[in-house]
C-alpha cells in the first residue's frame, strides 16, 4: 500500500498519532552516544538543490527526478543520488581546488 492510503485506511486519528510522536520523542530525546556517531555538518540536499537551480538553471531540468513516494528509503536513496548529480556535474569545475 502506498502512504497516502495507508493514512486513510488508519484506525489512529491525528490527535492521537501526534501524541504518540510526542511520547515517543519526549523518551527518546537525550541519545548522546548516537548523536555522536553523526557528524556536525548536516547537507540538506533540497537547499543545495535550490541554490544550483538559481546559479546554474540551465542544469536544472537534467537532475535526477524523484517519485515522491515520500519513503524513509527511497527519499534517501533518491537523495543521494541527486546529491552525486550535483556534485559530478555543476561542482565538477571546483574539484581540484582542495
Amino acid at each position: 500500500l502506498g502512504l497516502t492510503k495507508k493514512v486513510l485506511s488508519s484506525t489512529i486519528s491525528e490527535r492521537q498519532a501526534e501524541q504518540e510522536v510526542i511520547k515517543f520523542v519526549k523518551k527518546h530525546k537525550y541519545m548522546p552516544d548516537l548523536a555522536a556517531l553523526f557528524p556536525h555538518v548536516l547537507v540538506d540536499v533540497s537547499s543545495v538543490k535550490s541554490l544550483c537551480t538559481r546559479w546554474f538553471p540551465r542544469d536544472k531540468n537534467r537532475a535526477p527526478a524523484k517519485k515522491n513516494n515520500h519513503r524513509a528509503m527511497d527519499d534517501i536513496r533518491e537523495s543521494i543520488k541527486e546529491l552525486k548529480y550535483y556534485k559530478e556535474t555543476i561542482f565538477k569545475a571546483n574539484k581540484g581546488r582542495r
